[in-house]
């Protein structure tokens, strides 16, 4: 996002991303600061945003490798950080696509034990490669009771409906499921799944801009990083 009104009590409160009055979006929003205008993002050749919505790279980091992080990156990097992903916890990455193999590098970077939740078992060579340390296939539906009651962490990444009601049942107790993969279709949820283990299903919006310097400043010290394959436009 590049404004929100600063004032309302989401606002105040560090929440710019729930503002009260409608947050403004880095690409396609109406823009207040000219009537009439939308946000270009990436298209912009040049963008002017209040100090406050601008994140500064450190010169240590390559730009190209920054980058996935400001999007892609503190989508999966706040939630993983604010439900405790840890050495001794056992985090699953639903889906292997551009949330999940950023999900995966950054659960492992945090010491977490990952596992990957896929479709069929095409990208089970991937999830390694990016360092997961288990994958497991649900097209067929027995790694739901296989690894019921395993998880502390469930991260989805897909932008497509789910089973809620299974996922759930392979959290621990007091589990967390985070979905950051937004689908515009309903997915139905067995409330009896929540009650069985006093789960907490969570649903992120953009993360305010202080989680993207946090996230900058543990990229800046090693903590995480990504391989960037630079594609040359014609």
């Amino acid at each position: 996002m590049v404004n929100s009104c600063r004032t309302c009590e989401n606002c105040r409160a560090g929440q710019e991303q729930y503002c009260l009055k409608g947050d403004t979006l880095v690409c396609g929003a109406p823009d207040p600061a000219e009537p009439g205008a939308h946000t270009q993002g990436g298209y912009s050749e040049a963008i002017v945003a209040p100090e406050d919505f601008v994140v500064l790279v450190p010169e240590t980091l390559d730009p190209a490798a920054a980058a996935p992080l400001l999007c892609a990156g503190i989508t999966v990097y706040a939630p993983l950080k604010q439900f405790g992903a840890r050495p001794g916890t056992k985090v699953a990455v639903v889906g292997l696509g551009g949330l999940g193999h950023l999900g995966v590098k950054m659960a492992r970077a945090m010491g977490a034990d990952v596992t990957v939740l896929s479709q069929s078992g095409n990208k089970r060579e991937a999830a390694k490669a990016l360092g997961a340390d288990h994958c497991a296939v649900t097209g067929d539906g027995s790694a739901f009771t296989e690894l019921a009651n395993t998880f502390d962490i469930i991260l989805n990444t897909v932008s497509a409906p789910v089973s809620l009601s299974d996922y759930l049942g392979m959290l621990r107790l007091h589990g967390t499921m985070v979905n950051v993969g937004v689908t515009t279709e309903p997915m139905p949820m067995a409330v009896f799944a929540l009650l069985r283990i006093r789960a907490d299903p969570r649903l992120r919006r953009p993360l305010p801009v202080r989680d993207r310097r946090r996230d900058l400043r543990e990229a800046e010290a090693g903590m995480t990083g990504f391989h960037v394959d630079a594609v040359r436009g014609h």
